[in-house]
């Protein structure tokens, strides 16, 4: 017997060496200084060289927890592992994960859901441009997405920046070798893209005219009989609209000499074609395979 108080009392002796625990006012401090107890907290654990470890499990483990307290923590060892939480109730638990550093898609089910409208952004203070970028493992595929949601049964509307008018503004995409892709605004409901008028004024002889950015041109006065020789300013698969008001006839030229090769109008039948003024109406693409706007 007295053996056994003996060896029970160098066990306390060798846990006072390592561990202090002092009590004050209800609050307990576990350290190996004796120092006292943060007063906001009822336990306060102080280490320079140990962690806390918290109880470590399967999921099927910490599914089994019966009526776990709102609050309890586990850390999960497998599947997406990490620390949880239960968010819901003893009789009805909701564990959360907990997610340090960065998003692996592994941990995230089904998205970030939330009940309640919520502001994702990206921002700094120094205005500079923000990126989101949306990756596949390799640098191809068809699943890329910006915008994503659920078939609604009305029209969904994604509110850009203000622009000047006068600025003539169109929403860009652009790939990170430089390629880019505008897109004409439309309405969801019908598909009918938006085109932006732009009305122009020529003189007589040979007419070279600016298509950058545009869709929809109107020619209201000439100063004489004019031959269109070129458009400037084509992207691949653009379409352009061309309404002659003028009352002067107009010629297009097809394939003309004087213009450089990625400027050029190419006609069917390769022939000049003279449309007289008031209220022609001719549509052109532009060919990017072979540099050239086509006339429709």
């Amino acid at each position: 017997m007295k053996n056994f108080i003996t060896v029970f009392k160098l066990l306390l002796l060798v846990s006072a060496v390592f561990i202090s625990m002092t009590s004050f006012a209800q609050s307990i401090s576990i350290s190996n200084s004796g120092a006292t107890p943060d007063a906001s907290a009822m336990l306060d654990v102080k280490s320079t060289d140990k962690g806390l470890l918290v109880p470590r499990m399967t999921a099927a483990d910490r599914g089994s927890i019966a009526n776990p307290a709102t609050g309890l923590i586990v850390y999960q060892m497998d599947g997406a592992s990490g620390f949880y939480y239960n968010g819901g109730t003893p009789q009805s638990p909701s564990w959360v994960l907990l997610i340090a550093g960065p998003i692996k898609g592994s941990d995230i089910a089904s998205g970030v859901q939330t009940t309640t409208n919520t502001t994702l952004a990206l921002g700094n203070n120094n205005n500079n441009p923000a990126e989101l970028r949306l990756l596949e493992p390799s640098s191809s595929g068809t699943n890329y997405s910006s915008f994503r949601a659920q078939p609604q049964s009305a029209d969904i509307n994604y509110i850009l920046p203000n622009v000047a008018p006068s600025e003539n503004k169109v929403l860009k995409v652009e790939s990170v070798d430089g390629n880019s892709a505008i897109l004409n605004w439309g309405t969801a409901s019908t598909g009918i893209s938006i085109m932006t008028r732009t009305d122009v004024e020529v003189g007589g002889g040979n007419v070279t005219i600016d298509a950058t950015g545009k869709s929809f041109i109107r020619i209201t006065s000439a100063g004489g009989p004019y031959n269109l020789v070129a458009f400037t300013g084509g992207l691949d698969g653009q379409t352009l609209t061309l309404v002659n008001l003028s009352n002067q006839p107009m010629t297009i030229v097809n394939e003309d000499g004087s213009t450089q090769l990625q400027n050029r109008i190419h006609m069917e039948y390769n022939s000049n074609m003279v449309r007289l003024g008031g209220e022609s109406v001719n549509m052109f693409i532009y060919d990017g395979g072979q540099n050239r706007w086509r006339l429709l």
